[in-house]
Formats: structure tokens, C-alpha cells, sequence
């Protein structure tokens, strides 16, 4: 599994929601999730601190 979707799932998020809180669109979380894009580690630490 990701790291994208290890942290949504951890946190009970669904996509939109976890982009609402990171300020991102849902297309990039589900372009992170489904390998088509790579998050920096900046963006993944981002993340998991709006899923928090």
C-alpha cells in the first residue's frame, strides 16, 4: 500500500476529505493512490499532519 492511502485509511478519510484538509483536489490524492503521480516527502509529512 502507499503512503498516501495508508494515511487516509489510518484516519477514516475519504479523498475528498483528505483533500479539503490538505488543501489539495481530490484528482491529486487519487492520482498519488493510484501511482500515477509521486508525493515529495515534504507532501507526504503535509498529509499526514491534515489527516491528523
Amino acid at each position: 500500500m502507499n503512503p498516501t492511502r495508508s494515511i487516509r485509511d489510518a484516519a477514516g478519510l475519504t479523498q475528498q476529505e483528505l483533500a479539503a484538509r490538505a488543501e489539495t483536489s481530490q484528482a491529486t490524492i487519487a492520482a498519488y493512490e493510484g501511482g500515477h503521480k509521486s508525493p515529495t516527502w515534504r507532501t507526504v509529512e503535509r498529509l499526514a499532519q491534515a489527516a491528523s
